[in-house]
């Protein structure tokens, strides 16, 4: 084991979490972004929104107002309990630039229904150096790596990572 070679894998709002630590730590040499949200720049939300947000923040530590409870909220087919202030501080996309060194495969679905991978996928692997690959699943939502194109993504997650991290490595039979 190399812990100068790590890969990380890291699927929606986690695969934009991947490229984050590949921009801050460099033994990251090697990240499979699946299906991922790569946040959005703070120079995107409007100034309503912007002000709504840190309201609640201010108020939610002042113990004005409290969280939200489980699943308070539907947006598409997701349930949660979305902490709007938290969001403001969520943009991994502007840190693909600092990701040098660090090889990265992108595993977009086709008829994603989420968010606009133009946004996310795209945009991080026009934003990316080599090496990188983009990989669109034809037919799949966003959840369809989870089910029908499963095997597809793991295998070519797999291939990637045994490609820039075995690289170089002996096996124990040739040591």
């Amino acid at each position: 084991m190399d812990v100068n070679r790590v890969g990380l894998w890291g699927t929606s709002f986690s695969g934009g979490l991947v490229a984050y630590v590949a921009a801050r730590d460099p033994r990251i040499k090697a990240i499979v972004s699946q299906v991922a949200y790569f946040g959005q720049p703070l120079a995107k939300y409007t100034p309503e929104a912007l002000t709504r947000a840190r309201s609640d923040a201010t108020r939610r530590a002042r113990g004005e107002i409290g969280y939200p409870p489980p699943a308070a909220r539907e947006i598409g087919n997701l349930r949660g309990a979305p902490v709007r202030e938290s969001f403001l501080r969520y943009a991994p996309i502007d840190d693909i630039h600092a990701t040098r060194g660090c090889a990265m495969l992108i595993i977009d679905a086709e008829k994603e229904e989420l968010f606009d991978t133009r946004e996310h996928g795209e945009l991080a692997f026009n934003r990316a150096a080599e090496p990188k690959k983009r990989v669109v699943i034809p037919g799949i939502t966003h959840y369809g790596v989870y089910s029908v194109a499963r095997e597809q993504s793991i295998g070519v997650a797999i291939e990637w990572m045994d490609l820039h991290l075995k690289r170089g490595m002996q096996t124990p039979a040739h040591q």
